[in-house]
């Protein structure tokens, strides 16, 4: 249980820091986006021997379109990235509640096995063992809507 402990908040620091890359690339887009919106308006407010000037600017205007495109591919990366370390955090909450429904089972089953009890106990509807199958069902459950929406990656950074 400690691994897992300690897996989660990995997952946690990990995610944390994406969400955080995230920002800084959302940052440098509206830097990017601003520097040529003011490069093109410069460009509509002077005359027609400005225009002729602008020529020699556009690799300038085009270097910032490649570089928004490109930062903009970025983003969509780690937004998925972020959007699977999610995932595998949920995973692991999942699997520690898992872990403490097996200590509780082994626990109860444990005690009740010196006082004849271990029988009535897995007789019950609701033992421990179903609850752990319950849970064991809910994470597959989980994981496959998870996955079914968190593969369809053609969403992200839209």
């Amino acid at each position: 249980m400690e691994n897992l402990l300690q897996e989660l908040q990995k997952s946690f620091e990990r995610r944390r820091q994406i969400t955080f890359d995230n920002s800084n690339i959302k940052a440098q887009i509206t830097e990017k986006v601003g520097q040529l919106s003011r490069i093109i308006e410069s460009t509509s407010t002077t005359d027609s021997k400005s225009k002729h000037q602008f020529s020699g600017q556009s690799p300038v205007v085009t270097e910032l379109k490649d570089t928004i495109e490109n930062l903009k591919t970025r983003l969509r990366e780690s937004e998925r990235r972020c959007a699977l370390e999610s995932l595998r955090y949920e995973e692991l909450l999942l699997e520690l509640e898992s872990s403490q429904m097996r200590q509780k089972y082994d626990m109860l089953d444990d005690a009740s096995s010196g006082f004849g009890a271990h029988s009535l106990l897995m007789a019950a509807s609701t033992s421990p063992r179903d609850a752990l199958n319950d849970l064991s069902d809910e994470l597959h459950s989980r994981i496959g809507e998870r996955m079914n929406q968190g593969w369809d990656l053609t969403n992200f950074g839209k």
